[in-house]
């Protein structure tokens, strides 16, 4: 039991780095629990916290491409 945030990204080719275009925007694709909004940077631990009560318990979140 806790309180813990998720980040993945989806590494599509293997490079173990978050690809990025000119401007900075990622081509793959990323997620953070609570669907937290990227805002120019990642969210900060409290938008994408949630409470972990027991084992087993599934959490959902949208993988953004």
């Amino acid at each position: 039991p806790g309180v813990y945030a998720i980040a993945v990204h989806h590494d599509e080719n293997s490079d173990k780095m978050m690809n990025k275009n000119f401007v900075g925007w990622p081509q793959e694709g990323y997620g953070f629990s609570n669907d937290a909004r990227v805002i120019f940077s990642v969210p900060v631990f409290e938008a994408a916290a949630f409470n972990l009560n027991s084992a087993g318990q599934t959490i959902h979140l949208q993988v953004v491409y």
